[in-house]
């Protein structure tokens, strides 16, 4: 009997011991990558870390990447179920320290004040990634960016191939600025680059600078948030100095005086494409196009459909020095995709373009609503719905608002946001849009005055007068 007993508690000792080696072994990890790295190469600190990430990730680890420059890399590791791998610019705020292994061990802080500038395509076969310039938290750090794609020749600069799904691309710089190549035979140069059907795509916090396409065919359910493309520019931050006359001459004729190639003049900002099959849930938001080309592009074929597509809170514009392409509008869609239904196009700024949505679908459903338009060559939304927009034409609305440029801070500037005249010079928006949509890029929630502004910006004033009186003097004693 009591060795009976003892085997009983022996066996669920064992058990117990395993159920915890397994947990502890099954805890997720971090791992480290630093360039120059000069110990055992085994990623288990800063000292010891790895120069390049290692050709198997882990599902559920965290691979931080210190500052330096990294080459291609391709991410196919088996799904496990729902299981992300974490791969986040290692930075002075968040570099590992406290984790298992301990990224405090060896840290310097030289190793993450910069960027990761990685000059060879990132390719994803396989889902369930985070790939994460790690400098914005929320609205904090917005317009900074970890990593940096750079590809020096013609291609997909993150390439989303074979239908990946669930991957995030966050705080990037995907710039083509660099790109030594000739564009030939089409815009064979994207910043990212869908293939067979991706989809619960996520881009939020990314540049593209690009002459090609911006994120093409990145797939259904896609997110892209506080993000800006930009194409076309003259001079400046955005100039395209890679592709002038004398550099494309030989494949292509330079057509204007961005220098940009034949083939290239239409250039796709976000371009989504569907076959005889339906594509579905786009969300795009609190984005800055500065793109003279087909910003929001819907094409297909044959019975083609796209549908629940969301754009709202973002800036549209063409710089002004520059002539709008006659294919620049804020949402196109081809004459060959059968249906675009469920469109919402709610508070974005439009300016300076050549259309206001260039709509050439057999059937067209959605509503336009809350926008500022301005300096359109035309002013046209298809068969979609429209109404409560302001603009410096007349609409045709029952509640629309002539307005002009003087309604911005600095329209030449590219300041969209609203003076004080600006914003009063406009009747309220139409708020039954819902409070899914009341809250602009800046964080200001629509309406908290009383009034839902129209356009991307909702004006929130000067903060008010402290009238809090002063507390009493404490200590004071009579002499």
């Amino acid at each position: 009997m009591k060795k009976t007993l003892f085997k009983k508690y022996l066996f669920l000792v064992l058990i117990l011991f395993g159920v915890f080696f397994f947990a502890k072994s099954s805890l997720a990890a971090n791992h480290y990558i630093r360039q120059g790295a000069t110990g055992s190469n085994n990623g288990n600190d800063w000292t010891n870390a790895w120069t390049t990430l290692p050709s198997t990730l882990t599902r559920g680890d965290t691979y931080y990447i210190g500052d330096g420059t990294y080459g291609s890399y391709t991410f196919n590791d088996a799904v496990s179920g729902t299981t992300y791998i974490y791969i986040k610019k290692a930075t002075v705020a968040d570099h590992g320290q406290g984790g298992t292994p301990d990224g405090s061990v060896g840290w310097n802080d030289s190793y993450g004040d910069g960027q990761a500038i990685f000059t060879g395509q990132q390719r994803f076969e396989t889902g369930h990634y985070v790939f994460d310039g790690n400098t914005s938290s929320g609205l904090t750090g917005i317009g900074t960016y970890g990593f940096k794609v750079a590809v020096p020749t013609t291609g997909y600069y993150i390439y989303l191939y074979n239908g990946p799904t669930y991957v995030t691309i966050k705080d990037t710089d995907i710039d083509a600025r660099s790109n030594t190549q000739c564009i030939s035979g089409g815009l064979d140069i994207k910043c990212i680059q869908g293939n067979g059907g991706p989809s619960y795509i996520t881009a939020i916090n990314d540049r593209c600078i690009n002459f090609g396409d911006g994120f093409s065919t990145i797939g259904d359910y896609q997110v892209v948030e506080y993000c800006v493309l930009a194409r076309a520019t003259t001079g400046g931050e955005y100039e395209m100095d890679h592709n002038g006359e004398g550099e494309c001459g030989d494949c292509e004729n330079v057509v204007d005086e961005d220098g940009f190639c034949e083939d290239a003049d239409h250039g796709d900002a976000i371009a989504n494409a569907s076959g005889a099959d339906v594509g579905e849930y786009y969300t795009i938001r609190y984005n800055t196009f500065i793109w003279n080309g087909q910003i929001i592009y819907f094409y297909g074929t044959g019975t083609s459909v796209f549908e629940n597509i969301y754009i709202y809170g973002n800036v549209f514009y063409v710089p002004s020095g520059k002539t709008p392409a006659a294919s620049s509008a804020a949402v196109n869609s081809d004459s060959a995709s059968n249906s675009v239904t469920n469109l919402y196009f709610y508070n974005n700024t439009l300016y300076h373009l050549y259309y206001s949505l260039h709509m050439r679908s057999t059937t067209e459903t959605g509503q336009v609503r809350n926008n500022i338009i301005i300096d359109m060559v035309t002013y046209s939304f298809g068969d979609l719905t429209h109404e409560y927009n302001a603009a410096d034409a007349d609409l045709g609305e029952s509640y629309d608002v002539l307005v002009d440029s003087s309604i911005f801070t600095n329209a030449i500037g590219y300041n969209f946001t609203l003076t004080s005249a600006g914003a009063a010079s406009m009747m309220a928006g139409n708020s039954a849009i819902g409070s899914t949509y009341n809250t602009d890029m800046l964080g200001n929630i629509r309406g908290s005055d009383g009034k839902w502004d129209r356009g991307a910006y909702e004006y929130v004033g000067a903060a008010p007068p402290d009238t809090t009186p002063p507390a009493a003097p404490t200590g004071l004693s009579i002499i």
